[in-house]
């Protein structure tokens, strides 16, 4: 008996395996991105937001929030609490395409056809839950060493 017949894949799934550490690699290469661009952009975001406490930003804010980050660590408090964000957008943006084209081809989900599909519902549905369960958890993390005044260390 060979290795292959031991597990019994269904075709469907068998035909698409080559294709799901592509999904899995552009995941993650999209979330480096997104980290390196959108970290110290949502640094200076959450910041503002703590410091207006919920009223509307003053005038000048983003420019007061940069300057006080810099004078604090330099260009290094622009990525606090980056290491966590840097797994969360790596690992889980790799995770969250694997895993939506792994339901797709579990589904049958056609990727041609246009509209919503129940398969296509399903999908969505069952990445959103993966997504809740692995990576939101890393968010809260983030959120909190961006608020604190803390040193930390990279």
């Amino acid at each position: 008996m060979s290795a292959t017949s031991v597990i019994a894949v269904p075709k469907k799934l068998s035909d698409h395996r080559e294709s799901y550490s592509s999904h899995f690699i552009a995941g993650m290469a999209g979330g480096i991105a997104e980290w390196a661009i959108g970290h110290p952009l949502d640094t200076v975001r959450v910041r503002i937001m703590a410091a207006s406490m919920g009223g509307p930003p003053a005038p000048g804010a983003i420019a007061q929030v940069v300057t006080s980050l810099k004078s604090i660590r330099g260009i290094a408090s622009l990525y606090r609490g980056s290491i966590s964000d840097l797994l969360a957008a790596a690992v889980g943006s790799s995770l969250l395409f694997g895993v939506n084209n792994f339901f797709h081809s579990l589904l049958g989900v056609d990727r041609n056809q246009e509209g919503l599909s129940p398969g296509l519902v399903a999908s969505a549905v069952g990445t959103g839950m993966v997504d809740a369960i692995a990576y939101k958890p890393l968010e809260i993390i983030k959120l909190r060493m961006q608020v604190s005044k803390q040193s930390f260390t990279m």
